[in-house]
């Protein structure tokens, strides 16, 4: 009977060993019942008689008989049974105490033949309960599931005591088992196990006073008594416990019941906990669950006593009775039952359901002729289930062609259920009892629900006529939903929190939604999405996630995009939101059927609203729905970035509530790249261009953006176009070189404004001045010294922004230093001068002006002498260069641009900010020169070494 023998102790009893009549107490689950092995010891033992049984049949064991062979007689004795031992008189008695466990799984015993007639009678005695039970509910249709539950479910209490933490149908011996058994085998019975537990709490409170009877005395506290004369008191006035006697005390005396522990032949039922069912109030017959054949009580299994000082000094006594109980109902009654039990349970009960009627449905596809595209048997998502018995094959397909009513009832169950929590599920929770939270709705119930709701069993428990039919030949259509169906009103119930906080219900939501592709579902999920939406961004990054998703059903994703829409277009609520936002709405409207088009007219101006708005237009744009529908000619999507562009080209200079900066507080970059969109985007995009170019035309910095934007493709490309904005800013670019160059070349001056020597302020004064050259004394101790600075002052000429060379001269105390400026100041700008007349001639080539604007004879002489920054011609076109100026050679006939070994590169950088850049730097010329160019950077300041 079996399963695993465990070692629990080994018990070594010394003369006088004994113990006082007992049950086991609870070891571990499974555990049914005990094997004693008792040791031989030399010279065995003497007493020690073993009692075991119950009040209607004890045995005896005499243990001293054979202690000190290995003949002794072992003894087995379940659980129930209680024992005793006598005083051991003399000697030792060793014994080994194993549990006799079974698995949970392990098969009930089958009956007895004598039984054997006691399943017609079941049967029987089943469907008279039945009549009865329909009676009772028909007879009281408005009466609430807890009175209903009362004619619709029987529990029978089990003869045998069992653990209270591993109840199962495998721990099931004697009587209990074959009970079990029998009940098991009725198809139309559910049958599990429970354990129900009856405590007690009896409060014995001391009065608070001080009475004087016969001359004898009683404290306060009730805990001492006294005479006058100190004699003992009489039993009348005391009590062994210290307390006062019955007329002294005050007794409260209150009984609560509870059940857990519920277990089906599958295992333990972890949903029923916490179920509203009370046990105690629905036995089989009039009796009592705890009372004995006489009515009384029997003795508690656990009990423990308390001293308590608050409100009233007292004494409690807590007393548990625990009964193992068969608990079952008709088949046809699990939905009264599920609905006094709560949420989990009614889920358990469908589960068990839906593998009956995947069962029926399979078993009448088998027996129905096979045909083309006949459906496959149903499974179900769920794990362990009882096994089931398949329907009797004339009865299987009639069975299957039959609406699946109980089916349909534990749905609705299920739906009332959550409806009972309410939608403030956090408040509700807080005032329910810990035993009915449990059977709140939560995350792991909600995916569950939603996967039986949508499971095949269920839905073709919907059509099973229409989907029999078919599989036999006659035709059948159907499967769409004429009403909502049961997934649709249980996410129509739920609370918002439950349905798309936690991650796992937001997946089990997109997968029922796939599944059953009902609009009904989808709007009560997108309603769920709206109210989310309102709580905040955080709810409302959740609910952009669910529609942009690549697993959402089109159908849904359309639905809640409409909601999140609606929402988002409300008054004052885009303005709240950080700028991302706003492209995710324009791809949310675009990015879906034409009916989500007719929000962009309402997102625009909800977009105008906010202060950055003229700076959405780009991160607009870049999303790919919206570029899609601008392409394809969506008057909406056209209207929302034509809204956007010409905000931002309206813009004035220093923003404000009606332009947000826009155009003037961009900077080169984003200018750039308001160059390329409006010069090559789309047609609601490119007739903003004349607006364009009037912002930059505004801007402090016209003339250093023309040229970088005329060097863009996409401008070059609109002027060949003939484009009125491009055309303009060709146009100002033109006017500009012309009035500069219309003032001839810059005359020769020898001040270097960016010259730059910190530690020597009177030599940085002289660079920055007028003057050509200048002496310095008394800067140094000697000569060598001199020669030093002169080679590092010349080394750093170039580096510090300076062009100038020293020279050492005097002896000792008495030397000094003679610094003369260069030319490649002058020079660079002359070449400036130069580049801006050829770039006066492409400009003039770009517009195709008409002959006869020149811009003087100096601006000519200029383009002539320039190519594109390098002059065209060697040392002829140098000595014009020069000579154009009207600047002296400078010593030995030698100027600043002068010919250098073919790519020699001299080391002079230093800032210069009329050619737009912070260093200068000696580049090599095509034919040999070199002149000085504009570098990014300047070098680092210098130091004399």
């Amino acid at each position: 009977m079996f399963s695993s023998l465990r070692l629990r102790r080994l018990l070594l009893y010394e003369p006088g060993g004994h113990f006082r009549p007992h049950r086991d107490a609870e070891l571990e689950p499974g555990v049914y019942g005990t094997l004693v092995v008792q040791l031989p010891v030399a010279g065995g033992h003497t007493g020690g008689e073993l009692l075991i049984g119950r009040s209607e049949e004890i045995r005896q064991w005499r243990t001293e008989v054979n202690s000190n062979t290995p003949y002794g007689t072992p003894a087995a004795y379940f659980s129930a049974c209680e024992r005793q031992l006598s005083p051991i008189t003399s000697g030792l008695r060793a014994v080994l105490v194993f549990s006799l466990v079974r698995d949970p799984g392990f098969p009930l015993p089958r009956p007895p033949p004598c039984m054997a007639a006691a399943h017609g009678a079941l049967a029987a005695a089943v469907r008279a309960w039945e009549a009865s039970a329909a009676v009772a509910v028909a007879s009281a249709p408005g009466t609430v599931a807890g009175s209903l539950v009362r004619h619709s479910l029987r529990a029978i209490p089990l003869q045998n005591k069992y653990s209270t933490t591993g109840l199962s149908f495998g721990a099931l011996y004697g009587r209990d088992a074959q009970v079990a058994s029998l009940l098991c085998g009725c198809p139309d019975l559910d049958v599990h196990l429970a354990m129900v537990t009856k405590k007690g709490r009896l409060t014995v409170f001391r009065r608070e006073r001080r009475r004087r009877t016969r001359g004898y005395y009683r404290c306060a506290c009730g805990c001492c008594a006294y005479s006058d004369d100190d004699e003992p008191l009489s039993d009348e006035y005391s009590s062994d416990d210290g307390y006062y006697n019955e007329d002294d005390e005050d007794l409260e005396l209150e009984w609560s019941h509870s059940t857990s522990q519920w277990a089906s032949r599958s295992g333990p039922l972890e949903d029923f906990a916490g179920c509203a069912i009370g046990l105690h109030a629905v036995p089989l017959g009039d009796d009592d669950l705890f009372e004995d054949a006489d009515g009384d009580l029997p003795e508690p299994d656990e009990s423990r006593t308390e001293l308590v000082t608050f409100p009233r000094p007292a004494m409690v006594v807590h007393r548990s009775h625990h009964k193992a109980v068969v608990v079952l109902w008709p088949r046809s009654r699990r939905a009264v039952v599920a609905e006094a039990a709560g949420f989990r349970a009614t889920l358990r009960l469908m589960e068990v359901r839906l593998a009956e009627r995947a069962a029926e449905l399979a078993a009448a596809a088998r027996w129905a002729p096979a045909v083309q595209g006949s459906p496959s048997p149903p499974t179900l998502p769920t794990g362990r289930l009882p096994p089931l018995a398949e329907p009797h094959p004339p009865q299987a397909v009639d069975t299957a062609l039959e609406r699946d009513m109980p089916s349909e009832e534990l749905a609705e169950v299920l739906i009332r259920a959550a409806a009972a929590h309410g939608s403030d599920r956090d408040l509700l929770q807080s005032l329910l009892p810990e035993a009915a939270r449990q059977q709140a709705p939560d995350a792991g119930g909600v995916v569950r629900a939603l996967q039986l709701l949508t499971s095949q069993p269920f839905l073709a428990a919907l059509a099973a006529s229409n989907a029999v039919a078919a599989a036999c030949g006659a035709g059948a259509g159907g499967g769409a939903f004429a009403s909502p169906s049961a997934a649709a009103r249980l996410v129509a119930t739920l609370p918002t929190s439950l349905v798309l906080g936690p991650v796992d219900t937001t997946n089990a939501v997109v997968r029922a939604s796939g599944r059953l592709r009902e609009a009904a579902f989808d709007k009560a999920v997108a309603m769920h999405a709206a109210s989310q939406a309102r709580s905040g961004a955080h709810g409302l990054d959740r609910c952009l996630a669910l529609a942009f998703a690549a697993t959402t059903p089109p159908g849904l994703r359309h639905r809640v995009a409409e909601r999140l829409l609606e929402r988002l277009t409300e008054a004052g609520v885009l303005c709240g939101l950080p700028a991302p936002y706003v492209p995710l709405a324009a791809r949310l409207a675009c990015d879906g059927p034409p009916e989500l088009l007719r929000h962009l007219p309402c997102l625009a101006e909800a977009a105008l609203l906010r202060s950055d708005s003229g700076e959405l237009v780009w991160a607009v744009l870049r999303e790919e729905a919206v570029e899609r529908a601008v392409s394809r000619g969506d008057p909406n999507a056209a209207e929302l970035v034509s809204a956007l562009m010409a905000r931002m080209l309206s813009s004035r200079p220093g923003g404000g509530s009606d332009g947000g900066g826009g155009i003037a507080t961009l900077d080169a970059g984003g200018v750039k790249a308001a160059a390329q969109l409006v010069c090559s985007g789309p047609p609601c995009v490119r007739q903003h261009q004349a607006a364009f170019a009037s912002g930059v035309l505004a801007r402090p910095d016209t003339q250093a953006l023309l040229p970088a934007l005329l060097a863009l493709p996409d401008v070059s490309a609109a002027v060949c176009r003939r484009e009125p904005g491009a055309l303009a800013l060709v146009e100002a670019a033109a006017a500009s070189l012309e009035r500069v160059l219309a003032q001839g070349p810059p005359a020769l001056s020898w001040e270097q404004p960016m010259a730059q020597m910190p530690q020597y302020p009177q030599i940085e004064a002289f660079l920055r001045g007028p003057l050509r050259e200048a002496t310095f004394h008394g800067m140094w101790s000697g000569m060598p010294e001199a020669r030093r600075w002169a080679d590092a002052f010349n080394q750093a000429a170039g580096r510090c922004g300076f062009d100038a060379s020293a020279t050492p001269c005097g002896r000792g105390l008495h030397s000094y230093c003679v610094i003369v400026k260069g030319l490649a100041v002058h020079n660079m700008r002359l070449q400036a001068f130069h580049r801006r007349g050829t770039a006066l001639q492409g400009v003039r080539a770009m517009v195709a002006r008409p002959p006869g604007t020149a811009a003087g004879g100096a601006a000519a002489t200029a383009a002539a002498a320039g190519g594109s920054g390098q002059l065209a011609a060697p040392a002829a076109a140098v000595t014009a260069a020069v000579q154009l100026t009207g600047a002296p050679m400078g010593p030995a006939g030698a100027a600043m641009v002068v010919p250098t070994p073919q790519g020699a590169l001299a080391g002079l950088s230093t800032p210069w900010p009329e050619a737009g850049a912070a260093a200068l730097s000696l580049h090599s010329l095509p034919v040999g020169f070199t002149v000085l160019q504009p570098v990014a950077q300047a070098g680092p300041g210098w130091q004399p070494r």
